[in-house]
């Protein structure tokens, strides 16, 4: 019997095709995470993120739970949005003897590159219970437009 081996973060792909659609992905959008940790005892740390398109907009999806508002930093140049935040580690000062870490911090900055580009005085961003949602709207090219056939 043969089994795939599953990433556990990416229960529905296998394997042998992260790295192809993760390079596919990183190409079209520019992106890869670009993590850094501002001292050696914090984790490297990037929130995921979901892309979607529709007729009129891109939708970048982010979360990030144990991250305040004010530690979001969400810059526009070009055809391309970056997305910067720091997640502090929170600790008491007693030590603790911990059994096992999971949670990541850290610092963060992710850069996406939007194909055609987007309005950028239209682009709107919310914050709520954790997850930052980003509205890039399509220019008035990208959108399809509809051609009514004639004849008989």
């Amino acid at each position: 019997m043969s089994y795939l081996t599953v990433h556990p973060k990416r229960a529905t792909r296998p394997t042998l095709l992260n790295d192809e659609w993760d390079t596919l992905l990183s190409q079209f959008f520019g992106s890869a995470p670009a993590c850094q940790a501002s001292t050696e005892s914090e984790a490297n740390y990037a929130p995921a993120v979901d892309i979607q398109e529709n007729d009129e907009a891109f939708v970048i999806t982010a979360d990030v739970p144990g991250i305040a508002k004010e530690d979001l930093k969400i810059d526009i140049l070009d055809n391309t949005v970056t997305i910067q935040g720091h997640r502090k580690h929170e600790s008491e000062e007693k030590k603790d003897n911990f059994h096992r870490v999971e949670r990541s911090y850290g610092s963060f900055k992710r850069n996406f590159k939007i194909p055609g580009g987007f309005v950028h005085d239209n682009t709107k961003a919310a914050f709520e219970n954790g997850v930052l949602t980003l509205a890039l709207p399509k220019p008035d090219l990208q959108k399809p437009k509809r051609i009514e056939v004639s004849g008989n």
